[in-house]
């Protein structure tokens, strides 16, 4: 279950997920080994043993003096020298490390270059009321204002303490920062705005790319029963800030201002939330009616908090080593720390192997966006206990907005058929040592490799818009909300978004 995966058995290497396996099949030789040079090296370090004294004949227990056994005393004279050397005692307390480090949870990491990164809220309590969202202008002259006021309160600290010069500079540290990333954004934007306001080519642009319709995948329309419960979740859990209020009761929510104005920030990919709608029209295309919403990858700078993701109506459906957890209105989250322009890094969507997968991949580049190969991951070392994708997966980018790490984008996940399995495929692959619940070892079985798979969200509608050109327009699928299967891939044309 979810829980048993977040418990400290399972960092031991007790459950049978794949980190859990991963765990055991890791500690058990080591702990062989410690094992071994422990009884090479004479035993194991005498710090590890309680002191003992010989009882003298006629004291205590007469008959277990007289066999000549050994009893603990806490009142003996000291233990004598160990006859161990000390490299092998060393040998034994590195290896037993080894085995510790081996078998604990993988390190919380922390990200947040503030370069790159932008201010998240999930380490802020009220999000919605103490982390409102940011202008997309005028965030330049508040920042340079706020070095100078840091600096001015640095120096006014340092004089308070008779000059020394070892004051706290992290308000300062923190303004600069600020200024360096608004810049990189405003670069950004001003990019952006000149490949789908200007023709369709622009800066960061390739060469490659120039005969090609300027695409940027820029939002995901999800409809649920509770528009403020799920804002509420995106912005106290995943850390995004509610940036505009739709007719009909929707909003948009992101990790910073999604329009395409003039301005130091934008062009960040915003989630529509919508209420649930009726049934769309009779004669909807339904191009894409096979295909469902897998899951959403962020990338934050910090740690989501499991508290706030609770607190906030959302589920916790794994969480070792990065975080899988869900919203209220059923669309599932993928976190792990890293640092990004924009915290999201794609959307995946669910497509059954085939005819299904073939007729969803054309519908994308019909759209322009352009296949970018498998998924690779960004950040090995705090993406490496993410599950695995099945295999066949293809990334598709749009063409505008620079690479991977600039832009979100889209990843088509086939929905493998069930594979019909032996009676050898259900035995466990060997013998293993674990750790039980209990803190003590134990002779256990290694379960056989799970196979990776498409997993889907519960939501009831969703859909992805790509922006183009003025005046471009276009959808794929059935509309969100609609209570059908489709999903909705719509070309917006960028005037929408300036």
């Amino acid at each position: 279950s979810g829980f048993r995966r977040t418990t400290v058995a399972m960092a031991r290497g007790v459950s049978s997920s794949r980190p859990g396996r991963l765990a055991r099949a890791i500690a058990a030789p080591l702990f062989l080994a410690a094992a071994l040079v422990a009884a090479f090296a004479g035993g194991y370090p005498a710090s590890f043993v309680p002191p003992v004294s010989r009882v003298p004949p006629g004291t205590g227990d007469l008959a277990a003096a007289q066999a000549g056994r050994w009893r603990a005393s806490a009142e003996g004279p000291p233990p004598p020298p160990p006859t161990a050397r000390p490299w092998r005692e060393a040998a034994a307390a590195l290896l037993a490390a080894v085995l510790v480090a081996a078998s604990a949870a993988p390190p919380q990491a922390q990200a947040r270059d503030g370069t790159v990164s932008p201010p998240t809220c999930v380490s802020i309590l009220n999000a919605a009321v103490n982390c409102p969202a940011r202008p997309s202008k005028g965030g330049m002259g508040n920042a340079e204002a706020q070095v100078k006021a840091a600096q001015a309160q640095l120096a006014a600290a340092e004089k308070e303490e008779g000059g020394a010069k070892n004051g706290e500079a992290e308000f300062v540290a923190f303004w600069q920062a600020e200024v360096k990333r608004l810049s990189m954004t405003r670069d950004y934007l001003k990019g952006i705005r000149s490949e789908l306001f200007g023709g369709g080519q622009g800066g960061s642009a390739p060469s490659s790319e120039a005969s090609k319709p300027a695409r940027w995948i820029s939002r995901l329309a999800i409809a649920v029963p509770d528009v403020e419960k799920e804002v509420n979740f995106w912005c106290e859990a995943v850390g995004m800030q509610r940036y505009a209020d739709l007719p009909g009761g929707g909003a948009v929510v992101a990790f910073g201002p999604p329009g395409l104005a003039e301005g130091d920030e934008g062009a960040f990919f915003g989630v529509e939330i919508r209420p649930t709608l009726p049934s769309p029209a009779a004669g909807a295309s339904t191009a894409l009616g096979a295909t469902k919403l897998s899951f959403v990858q962020v990338a934050t700078p910090s740690l989501i908090r499991i508290s706030k993701v609770v607190a906030s109506g959302g589920e916790l459906i794994d969480g070792y080593g990065y975080y899988n957890i869900r919203s209220p209105g059923g669309v599932d989250v993928r976190a792990y720390v890293d640092d990004r322009r924009d915290p999201v890094e794609l959307v995946a969507l669910a497509v059954p192997e085939g005819a299904a997968l073939e007729q969803a991949a054309r519908g994308l580049q019909e759209l322009g966006l352009q296949p970018q190969g498998p998924y690779k991951l960004v950040s090995p070392e705090t993406q490496g206990w993410m599950p695995d994708l099945v295999t066949g997966n293809v990334l598709y980018a749009g063409t505008a907005g620079g690479g991977a790490k600039q832009t979100v984008q889209v990843l088509l996940l086939p929905i493998k058929k069930a594979a019909q399995k032996s009676f050898l495929d259900q035995l466990p692959r060997g013998p293993s040592i674990v750790i039980d619940e209990n803190e003590k070892y134990n002779f256990g079985f290694l379960d056989q490799k799970e196979e990776a798979e498409t997993t889907l969200s519960p939501v009831k509608g969703a859909g992805v818009a790509v922006l183009g050109p003025a005046g471009a327009s276009a959808k794929l699928g059935a509309a969100p909300g609609s209570g059908g299967d489709g999903l909705l891939v719509e070309l917006r044309g960028a005037e929408g978004a300036a």
